[in-house]
């Protein structure tokens, strides 16, 4: 056994193989290209939801050599007893377990991500996860622009907790480091030029500005 980098992702498109759909080809395109060059590891797994994606992947993928050993699985996150199964399976073959969730919570409600966020604590191998974060103002701006197409196509745009993330405190993750995208951007020269006027971003819960970040939580220490 050893450590392992499990990695879900969303499949916004329902039974759309994400060729010719603008917004979902390139994104299964473009990250999954990126897994060879991730740091060495027994198992990187990619969590996808429809077996067509997994299968489209597969074919764009096939001249690319993977520097760990990769494994994919589709999976309807949403199904709590299916997703705790493989949780368990997983925790019981690494002695440490990543969790990455890429675009992903967004298309849950509040209640589905703290029951998920319950879930991968409830395994004492996962230690560290790493999400993707809008504030509630970035969220309604989502909703009114591209969250229409989508939530036409059954996927709409739920998750911006007012809490921040802190929302994840209670359900067994503390963050212990948060860093948003525009900022960053910004300091790699790589932010677009009409959206440098929202710099500086606030301190702390960005409530309603219209924030985007990558939060690293690491599991919380019991309480005695």
């Amino acid at each position: 056994m050893g450590g392992a980098h499990l990695s879900f992702r969303s499949v916004p498109f329902p039974r759309h193989s994400g060729r010719g759909r603008p917004g979902c080809e390139p994104r299964c395109r473009t990250r999954c290209a990126a897994l060879p060059y991730e740091p060495a590891a027994d198992a990187a797994m990619d969590r996808g939801r429809f077996q067509d994606i997994i299968a489209y992947k597969e074919e764009t993928l096939a001249n690319e050599k993977p520097r760990c050993r990769l494994e994919r699985i589709s999976l309807d996150l949403s199904d709590g007893p299916e997703r705790r199964k493989l949780f368990a399976q997983l925790n019981a073959r690494a002695t440490k377990v990543v969790v990455a969730t890429e675009g992903l919570l967004i298309y849950f409600s509040a209640e589905e991500v703290a029951s998920l966020a319950a879930d991968l604590a409830a395994e004492n191998r996962f230690q560290t996860w790493i999400i993707d974060l809008a504030s509630p103002g970035q969220l309604r701006l989502m909703q009114r622009t591209t969250g229409k197409q989508l939530s036409e196509a059954g996927a709409a745009f739920k998750f911006g907790p007012p809490e921040g993330v802190n929302f994840f405190a209670p359900h067994g993750w503390e963050p212990t480091d948060v860093q948003g995208m525009l900022k960053t951007a910004a300091q790699f020269n790589r932010a677009p030029a009409e959206l440098l006027s929202l710099l500086p971003e606030p301190k702390g819960n960005p409530g309603n500005f219209p924030w985007t970040g990558v939060c690293l939580l690491n599991k919380r220490e019991p309480r005695l």
